[in-house]
């Protein structure tokens, strides 16, 4: 298995910018250097285990939703999907989406369209 570094980057950098995180904000709260973050955003430098980790908590999401290209086992499509929508999401937005489809799901149940 590869990893796709450059696109690991990309997802890295969006989910940064949609917590209105800038490099060094990040940097700081995880103790790395404001370039080391640029060079992960960049593609051109792995991050190690722990700054993944570490990097995905600041964040507020899972490191699968960072690695999910890389991965032999992805979330299911419709996961994928869903985390595709939520991307340029704040944290509020998606915490009220993720709200509101546990209601809608109640509901469907309540209404015997889902066991």
């Amino acid at each position: 298995m590869t990893v796709n570094y450059e696109m690991l980057g990309k997802r890295l950098k969006q989910y940064r910018e949609n917590e209105g995180k800038t490099m060094e904000d990040l940097a700081k709260e995880i103790h790395i250097s404001k370039d080391y973050v640029k060079k992960i955003e960049s593609g051109s430098r792995a991050p190690a285990l722990d700054i993944l980790v570490d990097t995905a908590n600041a964040l507020n999401i899972s490191a699968d939703m960072l690695l999910t290209d890389s991965l032999d086992n992805p979330s299911p499509e419709n996961a994928r999907e869903f985390n595709g929508l939520l991307i340029d999401c704040s944290n509020q937005e998606r915490e009220f989406i993720i709200r509101l489809v546990l209601e809608v799901k109640k509901i469907f149940k309540e209404m015997n369209l889902i066991q």
